[in-house]
């Protein structure tokens, strides 16, 4: 996503329902010069009591079991549609160590501020801002973010998100949160 002059620009990885493996996701990113790569999640959480919104920074250590085992489940997505997996674990960890201040300020700071944001509207998880070491979150250079909108294994958030209505809302309320994140100076 890039912001100038008061207007984002929005660079979708895909348009369908179709694989795309976690490193060209933050490639397309990388070439769009995005000033914040968001990737927006419904997925299954390890505890079916879990729902409402949370948001997620990299962290090489998870800040809770819940989160890790969220992390696991996405970066094993790869092997699970048969894209070829590296392992690069070291490279990883060496590239976060290496990025830049202002890339990981600027993730947190969209991570918090959204999370504020967005709970004035709609329901969040229980400590809705984590981090964990997800792949598809690793690029040293470009600020980056997950958004859970809410867990498909929990009753009342697989019904939300099937509601047409309620997936707009929920749309509506990140791009007016996404919108105020991007007027802060770290992101120009």
């Amino acid at each position: 996503m890039l912001f100038r002059s008061g207007k984002a620009r929005v660079k979708l990885t895909r348009e369908n329902d179709r694989f795309l493996a976690l490193p060209e996701r933050v490639a397309i990113a990388r070439e769009a010069q995005a000033n914040l790569f968001i990737s927006i999640h419904a997925d299954s959480a390890p505890d079916s009591a879990a729902r409402g919104l949370s948001a997620y920074t990299l962290s090489e250590t998870a800040s809770d079991d819940f989160a890790r085992k969220i992390a696991d489940g996405e970066n094993i997505v790869d092997q699970k549609f048969g894209a070829a997996i590296h392992k690069q674990e070291a490279v990883a960890n060496i590239l976060y160590e290496l990025a830049a201040r202002q890339t990981v300020t600027a993730s947190r700071f969209a991570k918090d501020s959204l999370v504020r944001g967005a709970g004035r509207s709609i329901r969040l998880l229980e400590q809705p801002k984590r981090s964990a070491n997800f792949a598809v979150l690793r690029a040293p250079d470009v600020p980056s973010l997950l958004i859970e909108t809410g867990f498909l294994s929990n009753e009342k958030d697989e019904e939300i998100l099937k509601s047409a209505a309620e997936r707009k809302k929920i749309a509506q309320v990140l791009a007016r949160e996404l919108a105020t994140v991007l007027k802060n100076p770290i992101f120009s």
